[in-house]
């Protein structure tokens, strides 16, 4: 419904737009609130850089680190040189899933821990395999588990599955496997190894944005503080930002690198200044105690903006009051197929309110027909029961054909693994968590150009499933 407060906009006004659909918001740059946040209270928004300020060329950066982590396995670690015959398959994984260490499994959750999708290395588990392993356990993510929660997990998960499935029938150690992995992978990132490669080659690694540095500024200049809030190096930050923004230290007012999240949030690591020249001044390590008090900040009044569901949204949710926006970078896909597969997400939803109301007329028919049994009206009683079964069977084949239309989109969205946010009718865990932890979310920072930065996030009315039909 369209205000009353607004006058249409004249055809004079509108001759002189060059292109007036460009008034019109592309759903993909929206910026999405679960939790309302008014920007006009905050005083200060903090960044992280890879994946945030900082977006890589997705092919050649999977790319990078697939080889580089199976170059480690075989010449450090000791694993056979045909592994070198793999070939990078970046359609293996999603974001979100969980490794089950145990049995060398990717699994995919819904929101209540339950499974309902998993892989042994290429091999799709069929539904029966899965209630025998987990139909007792609702799973909690112990150090059995690993989640794959970031964009540079990627090519992990990929390399697992290859490894899992290349030495399927040596009787393996999985749980060894994947920790090999971990390691060699955190290994090319921490030694420099692989960043010294992105350094020698920015342009085939990162992308450039003019409109990240408008950004930057338009938050600035409304006197919000600026920080930057990285796990990276130093000497690798300033190279990237360099190339990002030329002269870029003047856009924030605080820089922290080598922070070590989330142990920023939970411990009290101290701060060591690395830098005298700017007017801004350099920091490594720390913690968001000291930080806060150094910055003259209170939690509530500071919004932070990473692409990392734990590392910068729930250990900043939990520990903190910081409010949070999470990039999330498969967005623009997600919505793009959702508006593309309306006719069958309209199909889903009215076999689910087919169902909602026969359920309910059947339950209300067992009730009179409880009652026909008590005072002997028999061929009432007959009659009513053989419309009920015919009922129930309708109710089944609505239950499976709604399962049919739903299994046909899924694969739309990913051949094996479905929608990204959703499973099984339900949020899948990566959904959960983002509607949970992430006060807004977004697909890359330059999507708050638009908004101005007094702009109120609000959050659409949510109701229980009893007030449905009472209110809105």
């Amino acid at each position: 419904m369209s205000s009353s407060y607004f006058s249409p906009i004249s055809p004079s006004i509108l001759q002189h737009i060059r292109d007036p659909q460009s008034l019109v918001r592309d759903p993909s740059q929206e910026i999405y609130t679960n939790r309302s946040l008014d920007l006009s209270s905050i005083e200060a928004i903090g960044f992280d850089m890879d994946y945030t300020l900082v977006n890589y060329h997705k092919k050649p950066m999977e790319q990078l680190q697939y080889e580089m982590t199976l170059e480690y396995l075989v010449k450090t670690l000791g694993y056979p040189a045909d592994l070198y015959q793999l070939q990078y398959d970046p359609n293996l994984s999603i974001r979100g899933l969980v490794v089950d260490k145990r049995y060398g499994l990717l699994l995919k959750m819904d929101m209540h821990g339950q499974v309902w999708r998993a892989k042994h290395g290429y091999r799709a588990l069929a539904s029966e395999e899965i209630k025998d392993l987990y139909q007792n356990h609702k799973i909690k993510i112990t150090s059995d588990f690993a989640s794959l929660d970031t964009l540079f997990a990627m090519p992990e998960a990929s390399l697992y599955c290859d490894l899992v499935h290349f030495f399927r029938h040596q009787s393996p150690n999985f749980a060894q496997i994947f920790e090999d992995i971990r390691h060699s992978i955190d290994t090319i990132h921490s030694n420099g190894s692989l960043k010294s490669i992105i350094r020698k080659d920015l342009p085939r690694f990162i992308e450039t944005h003019n409109d990240i540095a408008l950004t930057l500024h338009k938050l600035r200049s409304s006197g919000k503080k600026l920080f930057l809030l990285t796990n990276s190096h130093f000497d690798y930050t300033e190279t990237v930002m360099s190339y990002l923004l030329g002269n870029w230290m003047p856009y924030f007012d605080y820089v922290i690198t080598d922070s070590r999240k989330p142990a920023f949030f939970t411990e009290g690591a101290p701060f060591k200044k690395i830098s005298e020249k700017s007017s801004h001044p350099i920091y490594e390590g720390g913690n968001i105690a000291e930080f806060e008090e150094m910055a003259g900040l209170v939690g509530g009044k500071v919004l932070y903006v990473g692409d990392h569901i734990y590392g910068d949204i729930v250990r900043s949710r939990k520990e903190t009051l910081w409010r949070t926006c999470l990039i999330v970078e498969e967005l623009p896909r997600e919505i793009e197929l959702s508006m593309r597969f309306t006719p069958e997400l309209d199909q889903l939803r009215q076999i689910d309110q087919e169902r909602i109301t026969l359920d309910k007329e059947i339950g209300l028919h067992r009730a009179l027909l409880a009652y026909l049994d008590s005072t002997g009206l028999q061929a009432e009683a007959v009659r009513l029961r053989n419309e009920m079964e015919a009922a129930k069977k309708h109710l089944g084949s609505l239950d499976r054909k709604m399962d049919l239309v739903q299994d046909d989109l899924e694969r739309r969205f990913h051949p094996f693994w479905g929608e990204l946010f959703y499973e099984h009718h339900d949020l899948s865990r990566f959904g959960s968590q983002v509607k949970a932890y992430a006060c807004i979310y977004t697909s890359r920072i330059t999507n708050f150009l638009p908004y101005s930065p007094m702009h109120h996030f609000r959050k659409r009315a949510e109701l229980m499933s009893h007030d449905l039909p009472f209110r809105f």
